[in-house]
């Protein structure tokens, strides 16, 4: 029999039940860091049209997070050369690792290009 009460003292107050929602009791949530290498890019389009270039950064989402590389200035051949770290809980509903390209500005940030990569592959 569910114990609503139980269940509330065992909650974290910080996340409002939001990431066991739709977790039934018995399946344990384990934490886990994901780690990409982000080494370069190429031919991005460019989407600065005044100096015919791009400021380029990496976006990485994954089951409700999700981390940025550092902005190169001024490159359609950007070399990163970093890694990043994504914390995650599993398992998860989500299988798809979305990575996106953004070119910073000062107003808006555009998306120069996205990609899925299927986390069960991996």
């Amino acid at each position: 029999m569910h114990d609503a009460k139980k269940d509330n003292l065992k909650q974290n107050k910080n996340d409002n039940g939001k990431p066991n929602l739709f977790t039934p009791g018995r399946v344990k949530m384990t934490g886990h860091i994901v780690k990409f290498g982000i080494y370069r890019a190429e031919h991005l389009a460019p989407l600065d049209l005044v100096s015919n270039s791009v400021d380029p950064y990496v976006k990485i989402s994954f089951a409700g997070t999700g981390v940025e590389s550092r902005t190169i200035d001024a490159d359609r051949n950007p070399e990163f050369n970093q890694e990043l770290s994504l914390a995650c809980k599993l398992p998860c509903m989500n299988s798809k690792i979305k990575v996106e390209i953004w070119d910073d500005d000062l107003t808006k940030d555009e998306r120069v290009g996205t990609f899925y990569v299927n986390f069960k592959q991996i």
